[in-house]
């Protein structure tokens, strides 16, 4: 196995523990609600199946395929760039969402990604407008779960109902 294999591996059984985790949570503490259980619930079940996933088409695409010493150090150098900017991307979220809320910071995320992967200005817009819509509607309509909204005091809140 190569070493990403070990890699999603690992992220794969912490994400069934992360699930085990939310279970257990019920039991230590009745006064839980659902929608405090609801939010780690879906990320870990989501990132379970993108992390199993992976680690199946890694181990059955290292099965069939051989590549030359040579190849397989570039592919290894180019896996690990690209594993930092991604883990980059995602710091960079996190921390937007903590200072600014899920919301807002969705929107300015995907606009940046977007862009910088050559999306024109009202696709990007369009598609955060979107997905920002399509938290709040999901999240705060339907389910009732307040999503998180920072530490920054941002007055388009306030008008969310």
């Amino acid at each position: 196995m190569k070493p990403s294999s070990y890699f999603l591996l690992f992220i794969f059984l912490l994400a069934i523990a992360a699930v085990g985790f939310v279970f257990q949570a019920r039991g230590l503490r009745p006064d839980y609600t659902f929608k405090a259980r609801f939010l780690p619930l879906v990320v870990a079940s989501i990132l379970t199946v993108i992390a199993g996933a992976s680690l199946f088409r890694e181990l059955r695409r290292g099965k069939t395929t051989e590549q030359s010493p040579a190849s397989e150090t570039t592919a290894e150098a180019a896996s690990e760039k690209l594993a930092l900017v991604t883990g980059a991307w995602l710091v960079g979220y996190m921390v937007l969402a903590f200072l600014i809320g899920f919301l807002l910071s969705t929107l300015i995320w995907i606009t940046a990604y977007l862009r910088t992967h050559n999306y024109g200005w009202i696709r990007s817009l369009a598609i955060s407008l979107g997905m920002m819509i399509f938290l709040y509607v999901v999240f705060d309509l339907v389910f009732g779960i307040t999503l998180y909204q920072g530490v920054l005091p941002i007055p388009i809140y306030s008008f969310l109902p």
